[in-house]
């Protein structure tokens, strides 16, 4: 794969990678006289393998509407390190993952939960009625 490439914005991803892969960037602006482009800097990165890990929900209680906002709550398994969680969803009143009943719907409600650790990221998506 060669560029050159422009991207718009300030992020370039390249999902296409095995473990060991290896892409050389060469990154410059382009410049208006009378100072031009500015000089070329390289970087080189080598893809790693991510690592092998579970996650599960704990299953809350019975929940009815009137009840109070309560955290949600998972089990991490494979990690050496606890990454960052962020919850979305119906009834996830903010990303720490705190459920408020009354946000949600009458019956199935899906949320995710995203694990970022480095640059791996996993998603787990629960239905809670």
């Amino acid at each position: 794969m060669q560029g050159p490439y422009q991207t718009p914005g300030r992020f370039l991803q390249i999902d296409t990678l095995q473990e060991g892969d290896a892409v050389t960037i060469n990154l410059w602006s382009v410049g208006q006289p009378p100072c031009g482009n500015s000089d070329t800097v390289s970087i080189t990165c080598v893809a790693k393998e991510c690592p092998q890990a579970g996650i599960s929900i704990v299953q809350p209680d019975l929940v009815c509407s009137a009840d109070e906002p309560f955290p949600l709550g998972i089990n991490v398994i494979g990690l050496p390190d606890i990454p960052l969680v962020q919850w979305s969803g119906q009834g996830i009143a903010d990303s720490t993952g705190i459920f408020d009943p009354s946000l949600a719907m009458i019956g199935d409600n899906t949320v995710q939960v995203r694990l970022v650790k480095v640059v791996v990221v996993m998603t787990l998506q629960w239905s809670l009625r």
